[in-house]
């Protein structure tokens, strides 16, 4: 499958498998841990994330600015030497049980995260043809998120070796383990090549994706009738119109098609009521575009009884949805800064789990993550609502299980020690499943020459991370566990309702695979019941 992509694709995927399990062997529960170990306090926790996430912001917006005018590739560059610096520095204050050059070390490497993950995603963003995303873009997230695994399962065995208790001298010799391991995890990023990007032709003048979305919409409708391929039409040329990658129906009257890479096996088929000895005919589809009057960005189109209108307001219109979406990044980023860097603190201290019991429940938060980002295609096909609409559910649920995590007494049915996991483990894996989707309609909303910026927009979050990690170590050593993961809930209850305006917006991206065909003289439950 990847020989059908850019080099750099491939590059990119090794780099983020590698460097996430290098990471999750150091430096996603363990290093927290270790500073709470030598401080006995947990605020430091909280500055280590904030100093970590002050400079990912200042390397994001610095490499977002370069990225756009100059080169992706001279960022990522930079962003390796960034990562060796920290590296070293990481690996000399873990030796030294130094407080004080591990936050230097935590401040390096976010630097070195904020310059790479927006160079990286703007020249991945580039070398993946849109209408080619959804599926790539999920793969990279799973790919992202099963690496853990591998870090995790390193460190449960070390731990399981030296009779799995959290001895200070036992967490230091794993943390040298995984720092010295990970510049082998840096390497791909010299691999990475803008001359390996894909070409797009833009309109000129035009700086959304999605100017002309209706009329691929339409395009793609009339194939499904008339067996055309939507590569034929000329519209199909622009970068902006690449919703659908190719949309036919064949001898047997079965339209299939393609959206962002999500196969559609259950598209709606074209029935005819001739025997099979009869040649096909194709009529003409009862197909009517009208201009709305708002730009020509949106319209209605009718296919018999059907009907598909779109008539975005100025807050719902396709354009809108990218700051739709940082604005719910950043709220998301909020709750999580609180929370997620005392996690394992919280299993750790208050309900006395061992090394092996953390690594194992994280193991299987991660299983379960990739499971349901690798179900998330198939839902969102098989609900028919859109990729944001279907993220908004999860993370609902997602929400919901936090919230009474968070909120059920402690000698209650809830607040056992296998409910709280599993709620845990719910949480996780809904919240965690869905970057890869948002990802990729964030990337199909905006214009090539300003991936970078959009993509160090997002990084602004970091801003907010180090913000409410700081608040987060606060409210956990005055009022405890409980009150931190409460307040997260309902910070990211509401980010997820911001989510509704930006599901309105994003109709048009997803509107061919929402179009619903009836053929003249049948029903839609007619036609339902043969498919």
């Amino acid at each position: 499958m990847l020989s059908s992509y850019s080099p750099n694709v491939a590059s990119t995927l090794w780099y983020t498998f590698m460097d996430g399990a290098c990471y999750s062997l150091w430096g996603m529960q363990l290093l927290p841990l270790y500073l709470k170990e030598i401080t006995s306090r947990a605020t430091t926790i909280g500055l280590a994330a904030t100093a970590s996430g002050l400079a990912q912001l200042v390397g994001a917006l610095g490499a977002g600015y370069v990225a756009d005018r100059q080169s992706r590739q001279l960022c990522i560059r930079a962003g390796a030497l960034c990562a060796a610096a920290a590296l070293f520095t990481l690996l000399l204050g873990i030796c030294q049980a130094s407080a004080t050059v591990i936050l230097v070390g935590q401040t390096l490497w976010g630097l070195y995260t904020g310059i790479t993950s927006t160079s990286v995603e703007a020249l991945f963003a580039d070398s993946v043809p849109q209408g080619r995303r959804t599926t790539i873009y999920n793969t990279k997230w799973m790919l992202q998120t099963l690496c853990y695994v591998v870090g995790y399962a390193a460190a449960a065995v070390l731990f399981a070796l030296w009779h799995n208790t959290w001895a200070p001298e036992k967490m230091r010799v794993v943390l040298m383990a995984g720092v010295a391991v990970h510049p082998i995890a840096v390497a791909p990023l010299c691999w990475l090549s803008d001359r390996h990007a894909v070409q797009e032709t833009e309109p000129e003048g035009h700086d959304s994706a999605g100017e002309d979305i209706s009329a691929a919409t339409a395009a793609t409708a009339s194939a499904m009738f008339a067996g055309q391929s939507v590569e034929s039409d000329p519209l199909r040329k622009s970068s902006s119109t690449g919703v659908a990658q190719r949309t036919a129906v064949g001898a047997g009257g079965a339209a299939s098609s393609s959206e962002d890479g999500v196969g559609r096996a259950g598209a709606p088929r074209l029935s005819s009521r001739r025997g099979s000895g009869e040649p096909q005919q194709h009529e003409r589809p009862f197909l009517e575009q009208r201009n709305l009057g708002d730009g020509g960005a949106t319209g209605c189109m009718r296919w018999g009884t059907a009907r598909l209108c779109t008539r975005p307001s100025h807050l719902t219109a396709v354009t809108t949805v990218p700051y739709w979406m940082c604005a719910v990044d950043l709220l998301l980023a909020v709750g999580s800064g609180m929370s997620l860097p005392f996690f394992s603190l919280f299993f750790t201290s208050d309900r006395g789990v061992s090394p092996a019991g953390l690594y194992g429940i994280f193991i299987t938060s991660t299983l379960l993550t990739a499971a349901t980002s690798s179900a998330l295609p198939w839902l969102i096909m098989s609900c028919k609502a859109g990729r944001i609409p279907t993220v908004i559910g999860v993370r609902l649920v997602g929400t919901a299980a936090l919230f009474l995590l968070a909120t059920a007494p402690r000698k209650s049915v809830l607040g056992l020690l296998p409910i709280t996991v599993a709620l845990f483990l719910c949480r996780n894996a809904l919240m965690n499943s869905v970057f890869g989707v948002t990802r990729s309609v964030l990337m199909d909303c905006v214009a090539r020459s300003n991936r970078a910026k959009w993509s160090a927009f997002e990084s602004i979050t970091s801003l907010s991370w180090a913000g409410s990690a700081a608040i987060g170590g606060w409210i956990v050593e005055a009022h405890g566990y409980q009150l931190n993961f409460t307040i997260t809930a309902l910070v990211q209850l509401v980010a997820t309702m911001l989510m509704i305006p930006a599901a309105l917006g994003a109709r048009e991206l997803d509107a061919p695979l929402l179009i619903t065909v009836v053929v003249p003289g049948e029903t839609v439950g007619e036609e339902s019941d043969r498919t």
